[in-house]
């Protein structure tokens, strides 16, 4: 599997034009941006992209997990805490 950010963005890119309803491009990107992050993990900018694609709860799921690949990242951090309750985000 190529481990190149380019070509998995513009995967996922290619893959949504073939819908013609948002719902179901959303789902198609996010799909290969998971893909993309199992093997390239420490990718901010394709975390940034599939957290954007999810609801509040697949969200908070995906960045638990980008928080732990990528722990240096701040805006990762500070949107997981963000959208968590206030018991957990301290």
């Amino acid at each position: 599997m190529p481990k190149s950010k380019k070509l998995w963005m513009q995967a996922a890119k290619k893959e949504s034009e073939s819908s013609k309803k948002p719902e179901e491009i959303n789902k198609k990107k996010l799909e290969i941006l998971k893909k993309a992050l199992e093997h390239i993990p420490n990718d901010l900018e394709i975390w940034k992209e599939a957290v954007a694609l999810e609801n509040n709860e697949g969200a908070i799921k995906l960045l638990y997990k980008a928080v732990e690949c990528v722990p240096h990242s701040t805006e990762l951090w500070l949107a997981l805490a963000k959208l968590e309750t206030y018991e957990n985000a301290k």
